[in-house]
């Protein structure tokens, strides 16, 4: 089975709460790293961050993936007050539990993750806000439309190709 990269984004209210969960998420994900080569269940003692995941996504020890093919893979600060985290792991994988124990545990504004095969190369890529919602409000309120054209050209398109529908 191949592999592709896999994208993870969380935004917090501010760069402190960012770091602090960026902190708790890389323990996370180093202590994860040993539970899966491990490859036996490991005691609530050894691996208590790997337990309160599974507890957390209520999953079980068979549920444990391991979130990069690399130890050398971490999260970081993304911009301010937002981490990400990208990594290679295997095709078919699904990040859904990861975001729900970033969600969970760390209480971000929102998270967002995709992958390669749904055609997000980059975090950059990885949106976290439903733009076309964000252009459907705009476009509800036709009055403000013309103070938001020109703010971007991003917005410009998405606003022409609604409006085009």
């Amino acid at each position: 089975m191949g592999s592709c990269l896999y994208f993870l984004k969380a935004q917090f209210k501010t760069a402190k709460e960012a770091k602090k969960a960026l902190k708790g998420f890389n323990a996370f994900l180093k202590e994860n790293w040993d539970a899966c080569e491990l490859q036996v269940e490991p005691s609530k003692v050894k691996f208590p961050l790997t337990r309160e995941y599974l507890k957390i996504t209520e999953g079980t020890w068979d549920d444990v993936p391991s979130y990069s093919y690399s130890t050398e893979t971490k999260a970081f600060i993304y911009f301010d007050n937002i981490f990400a985290y990208a990594a290679e792991v295997s095709h078919l994988s699904s990040w859904e539990q990861l975001a729900e124990y970033v969600q969970k545990k760390f209480n971000p504004l929102r998270v967002a993750w995709d992958n390669e095969e749904n055609g997000v190369n980059s975090l950059e890529g990885l949106n976290l806000y439903a733009w076309e919602d964000i252009v459907d409000g705009i476009l509800k309120k036709k009055e403000t439309l013309p103070l938001l054209m020109g703010i971007h050209p991003d917005l410009d398109e998405l606003i022409a190709f609604k409006l085009k529908e």
